[in-house]
């Protein structure tokens, strides 16, 4: 079988689970208020089916210091080699109830990030039911946005646009 087509197969799979914890009364009520859960049961696994691998600070550190003065955390960073590519601001799962001005704040923020770190290329901002990437520094405005996927979408549409932040293919977002 071709290999990159088991990935992708891999890769709808596990965005089918992710659409069932979401959809699943006993998680959904837990995931609602808790950002570290939200991590660890809708964004870590979509990461590594993505080829990121979480459990490797020198690809996926999380809560990476961004400043020493302010202690300001990046909840991950994704790194390609030594080179940063990513900046991931997680929020809990249904924080942005459809509001436009907290995805636009988020941006900012992970923008915020990014001038202290210099040349990290990509914001993501996620409660791990919508997606949305920007290239930094961004003012947030949604129309800015260069990537966008929600998990109420069907699994294969949404593993078309998510594949674009698999560790292979983020490099093609950066130009």
């Amino acid at each position: 079988m071709n290999t990159v087509r088991s990935d992708v197969d891999n890769l709808i799979e596990v965005i089918g689970t992710i659409q069932k914890h979401m959809g699943n009364d006993k998680y959904r009520h837990d995931l609602l208020g808790n950002e570290l859960l939200t991590r660890y049961v809708l964004i870590d696994p979509l990461l590594r089916a993505l080829g990121w691998d979480t459990e490797n600070p020198k690809e996926v550190w999380v809560e990476y210091r961004v400043t020493s003065k302010r202690r300001k955390r990046a909840d991950y960073v994704l790194f390609r080699g030594k080179e940063a590519v990513a900046l991931i601001e997680a929020k809990k799962f249904g924080w942005r109830g459809g509001k436009e001005p907290q995805i636009t704040r988020a941006a900012r923020q992970v923008s915020g990030y990014q001038v202290s770190m210099s040349s990290v290329p990509l914001g993501i901002i996620t409660d791990g039911g919508g997606w949305w990437v920007y290239q930094l520094p961004t003012t947030g405005r949604l129309e800015d946005r260069i990537l966008m996927f929600d998990f109420k979408w069907e699994p294969s549409k949404i593993a078309k646009e998510a594949v674009k932040l698999s560790r292979g293919r983020i490099g093609e977002l950066i130009g």
